[in-house]
């Protein structure tokens, strides 16, 4: 055997770490976060998740060469999804399902809506606005809609982890998608203000 085939033996042979890896590694990461928050412990989510989202890119992209860069995706994904939604954690999220809100005035309103996982529709057409508003909706994975009446001017942005946004006009789609929500208010005519958040799924704004 010539000394090119056995050092080609040799490589091929070299074991990969399993895929698994990155997926237990990220359960584990997401359950001592949890675990944290239950117990009271205020945990700096901005200042945890930036560098982990930065060493763990790095160990992707640096550790295909030693098979170990696929093992760490899973965790990229689950703290991309984190960092989307951490800085809007305002309020429980509702497990799982399919949820419609119509409110008919601003004091019907909330400020935050969430769901884990579902559809949550907010209709907010039998909304008057005296004054600008903000409302926060976010979704762990899911699809949002919500529907804005005419004349009312709309600000804000929508951002996902992974899916596709839609928000009046403009559309993104892929991997972190965002959207910067503007349309100007009839005379007047108050602003809402959309703060939108989700994982994985999709996003629509309509008026």
């Amino acid at each position: 055997m010539t000394s090119t085939a056995r050092q080609t033996s040799q490589a091929d042979t070299t074991p990969r770490a399993p895929r698994p890896l990155g997926w237990g590694i990220a359960l584990i990461l997401v359950g001592a976060l949890w675990l944290a928050t239950s117990l009271g412990v205020d945990v700096p989510a901005d200042a945890l998740l930036a560098p982990a989202l930065v060493i763990v890119g790095l160990v992707v992209l640096v550790g295909g060469r030693y098979g170990i860069g696929e093992a760490f995706v899973g965790i990229g994904i689950v703290l991309l999804v984190l960092a989307v939604l951490s800085p809007f954690g305002r309020g429980p999220m509702v497990a799982a399902g399919e949820v419609t809100e119509r409110p008919t005035s601003v004091d019907d309103l909330d400020e935050n809506y969430a769901l884990g996982a579902g559809r949550l529709e907010l209709d907010l057409r039998d909304v008057t606005f005296p004054t600008s508003t903000e409302i926060v909706v976010r979704i762990g994975a899911g699809e949002i809609l919500v529907i804005v009446p005419d004349g009312v001017g709309v600000a804000g942005d929508a951002r996902l982890a992974v899916g596709e946004v839609r928000a009046l006009d403009r559309v993104s789609s892929g991997i972190a998608p965002a959207v910067e929500i503007r349309s100007a208010p009839s005379s007047g005519s108050a602003t809402v203000t959309l703060v939108l958040r989700g994982g994985v799924g999709k996003v629509e704004v309509r008026q």
